[in-house]
């Protein structure tokens, strides 16, 4: 007995000189391991002990374990059951943050202090669960992840824990952003915000923080090089809102995430200085407190913060080191990000051999088949939890309904309940026979739309492809034919870029005008970067609320693009502008300041310039499109939607 408390004295004494030589340089931190080292009892250590667990986000993961692990032996000593739960819960978090994702949900499994009844701590119930759906989204079976999380969060609404529901409902709009589904992501975020905005407690104004950050990345992403004002404003007003929040309340994990957006913030308006100083500032934090994942993200981060400014020695590097990271905390899908950027800087560089290497490894690593079954997936998984959604909003109707006809005369409320069953299956059965059948016909429509889209991008997207690669190895061994071989390659970018609209179009019925409004976005930054002699400029916004089908979203870019591609071929413009403006109508005009033309002459050349497919795309898409050329002075096409 006399060892073993020599033992525990010893390693106390050891943890103590650790401790006072190593501060954190978090003052919230650094006073409650002074309340640890000074405590009179164990039961005092082990009250900072838990409290430290509120940061342990921030602190180094193996400092934290070496607190968890002494925790866990004083809570045994204490036969202290409810902190002993919390302690072995910040260790398996722990495990985590390392990257030792294979041990965790064995670990949780097999701990007998884990089989609790859920009434007993529900905030550790719903953190334990949740730590399970973050290993799966971590190891890449994000489909199971957000099944777990969804359950999860109708399991709380039944519960009204509003604090889970809004942690639940940020981890989720966390797992649709990494799927692509920025739109869901952003309106569940919004949905959490809402339920917490506004509380004093610390563990609400966490998660409120943490949601204000995760908007804070989504507007940013709405960021164009134009920096629209609106975007950008609100952009800062979240971004703001995180530093300002994360160093009153001390949530030091979050000061990252808020100075890499800065820092990106700083690169879009040219403020090198200020933006690398913010990314330092940031990954020294990240480095401080070891998580391996996040860390990842802002070097991710830094490299294209480095590649913006063309600074492509400083980005390779960057990535360089995040690809040895992601290899030492077994970031398996992580790795799939860095082989792209990586193969476009060699390019630029002109190291063809390395940035053949990098390309691929980009294919080996990229399963695109995966990441589309995955979406499918997500989706049968919303619909799936709203309707267990609408089942819960039923039972707590028919329970509220059989309260208040407990009052009701027994004749009656028998009668009654009797009709109200019985209308209600007929109306129920009537409704579901009814959407069993539309469902059916709607599947059936978005299989075909699919196979007909994967059979395109499979088959013509491989022969353009093959065509493009063939006419630069024919245009790299030779320079003869050179017109010749850049007019062939001209045009099966031209073969792609319809295919990729084509096929985008065929995967559903409805898109948004946002959507629809992007995708000419990304083709003007397209231009700009190939056709260095002409301005390209975009401007406006699409309305937010418009849905467009398929089709005419589909008319609309390639009435577009027909009327940018002629402005460059043949009017020999200083300045294309595209422009977008709704009020009842959504209005997008192209205009150029080329030399123009006769409209009546050029109208007898329809296959030259290509009005007369411009006017047969608007009528197929139902809407108006106007054409007005003045000689000398330029050219603009209106399109009334």
């Amino acid at each position: 007995m006399l060892k073993m408390i020599a033992i525990r004295s010893l390693y106390l004494i050891l943890l103590l000189c650790i401790g006072l030589s190593s501060r954190t340089q978090f003052p919230a931190i650094d006073l409650i391991r002074d309340r640890f080292y000074h405590a009179a009892t164990e039961k005092d250590q082990l009250s900072a002990i838990i409290e430290l667990g509120s940061f342990r986000n921030s602190l180094n993961a193996d400092t934290a374990k070496r607190y968890f692990t002494l925790g866990r032996d004083i809570a045994v000593r204490l036969n202290d059951t409810r902190r002993l739960r919390w302690v072995e819960y910040y260790l398996l978090a722990g495990e985590l943050t390392k990257g030792n994702t294979d041990s965790v949900i064995p670990k949780l499994e097999a701990n007998p202090i884990f089989r609790f009844s859920k009434n007993d701590d529900q905030e550790l119930y719903y953190k334990l669960q949740l730590l399970k759906a973050n290993v799966l989204n971590r190891t890449n079976e994000r489909v199971k992840a957000i099944e777990m999380q969804l359950s999860l969060l109708a399991e709380a609404e039944k519960d009204k824990n509003v604090l889970a529901q809004s942690y639940l409902r940020n981890y989720i709009g966390a797992s649709y952003l990494n799927s692509g589904r920025i739109y869901e992501a952003h309106t569940m975020w919004l949905e959490a915000l809402a339920m917490v905005a506004g509380s004093s407690d610390l563990k609400i104004k966490e998660i409120e923080t943490t949601i204000t950050s995760n908007l804070a990345l989504f507007y940013f992403q709405q960021i164009d090089s134009t920096l629209n004002a609106q975007k950008t404003d609100s952009f800062l007003m979240f971004n703001n809102a995180v530093i300002a929040n994360s160093k009153q309340y001390h949530f030091y994990w979050l000061l990252p995430t808020a100075l890499s957006y800065r820092g990106d913030y700083f690169g879009l308006i040219g403020d090198l200085k200020a933006g690398e100083a913010d990314f330092k500032e940031a990954l020294a934090i990240r480095q401080k407190i070891g998580d391996p994942l996040y860390t990842v993200n802002d070097m991710f981060r830094l490299a294209g913060f480095y590649k913006s400014q063309k600074q492509y020695d400083s980005a390779i590097n960057v990535l360089l080191q995040t690809i040895q990271l992601i290899k030492r905390a077994h970031l398996k899908e992580a790795i799939i990000r860095v082989y792209g950027p990586l193969s476009y800087l060699y390019k630029q560089k002109g190291d063809y051999k390395l940035y053949s290497a990098a390309l691929e490894q980009f294919i080996l690593d990229a399963d695109t088949a995966i990441r589309l079954n995955d979406n499918e997936k997500i989706s049968e998984l919303m619909t799936r939890y709203d309707l267990q959604k609408k089942e819960t909003l039923i039972a707590n109707q028919k329970a509220e309904l059989a309260n208040r006809n407990l009052y009701i005369i027994a004749s009656l409320l028998v009668l009654a309940l009797t009709l109200t069953i019985f209308y209600f299956y007929f109306k129920e059965y009537k409704r579901k026979q009814f959407a069993r059948n539309q469902a059916a016909v709607e599947e059936a429509e978005n299989k075909e739309r699919k196979r007909i889209a994967a059979e395109l991008h499979d088959n013509m997207g491989v022969h353009a492809n093959a065509i493009l690669h063939n006419s630069s190895l024919l245009e790299q061994a030779s320079s003869e034919n050179g017109p010749l071989i850049q007019n062939l390659q001209e045009t099966a970018r031209e073969m792609l870029g319809s295919l990729r609209e084509t096929v985008w179009a065929l995967k559903a019925t409805e898109v948004t005008a946002t959507e629809t409004w992007l995708r000419l976005v990304t083709f003007m930054q397209q231009n700009k970067r190939n056709f260095s002699g002409i301005g390209f400029q975009i401007t406006g916004a699409a309305p937010e609320t418009q849905l467009l089908t398929s089709v005419k979203a589909l008319h609309l870019i390639m009435i577009v693009k027909e009327a940018v591609t002629n402005a460059i071929k043949h009017a020999k413009a200083g300045t294309i502008t595209v422009n977008s403006s709704f009020d009842k109508d959504w209005i997008i005009t192209v205009a150029d300041d080329g030399k123009g033309f006769d409209l009546h002459s050029e109208q007898l050349n329809i296959e030259g310039n290509g009005i007369q497919n411009m006017k047969d795309r608007a009528a197929a898409g139902g809407f108006e499109v106007i054409i007005k050329s003045i000689q000398g002075v330029g050219t603009t096409i209106t399109l009334k939607i």
